[in-house]
């Protein structure tokens, strides 16, 4: 019986988190309510400003068959490109294979990335393992095939480089 009440605390503590978790971002996000109204107000004004201009310039342009599209926001603590920079330098000093987590960890210290932001921390992964990905792809960079890649650059790539 006690091993089942263990269980069914467990259970309840893990619900508790999950809806404390819910209720601090139901929170955040009406906090911000009046401004994203504020927003709305004036992307419409946006809007009905650019069909009236529209209509004088193309008549036959209608903005019911328009689609809206989201525009692409970068997410990082860098420049586009510095994250390729970075891991190639960090594959070059290397004097053996090393892990993704040991790139990870030399970017987040470099650009003293928070480590509590999971979004940002999952994002800088995710980067840096697709960047080693394409590099492996292009030829540029291998890795193992053990369970945990190690990357490095090979002797066979360094040669044809020169």
């Amino acid at each position: 019986m006690a091993t089942a009440l263990q269980r069914k605390y467990k259970a309840w503590l893990g619900e508790k988190e999950g809806i404390e978790k819910d209720v601090a971002r139901i929170v955040a996000a009406y906090q911000t309510l009046d401004e994203k109204r504020a927003r709305i107000d004036r992307v419409t004004m946006l809007l009905d400003s650019v069909e009236t201009i529209m209509s004088e310039i193309l008549p036959d342009w209608d903005p019911l068959k328009q689609k809206g599209v989201k525009s692409h926001t970068y997410r990082h603590a860098f420049p586009i490109g510095e994250i390729t920079r970075l891991t190639t330098k960090m594959l070059r000093e290397a004097s053996e294979p090393i892990p993704i987590r040991k790139i990870l960890d030399y970017v987040i210290e470099l650009k003293k990335i928070d480590r509590e932001d999971r979004d940002l921390m999952d994002a800088t992964y995710k980067a840096i393992d697709g960047n080693l990905r394409s590099m492996r792809r292009r030829g540029h960079i291998k890795s193992t095939d053990d369970f945990v890649a190690l990357w490095y650059i090979s002797d066979e790539i360094d040669e044809e480089a020169q």
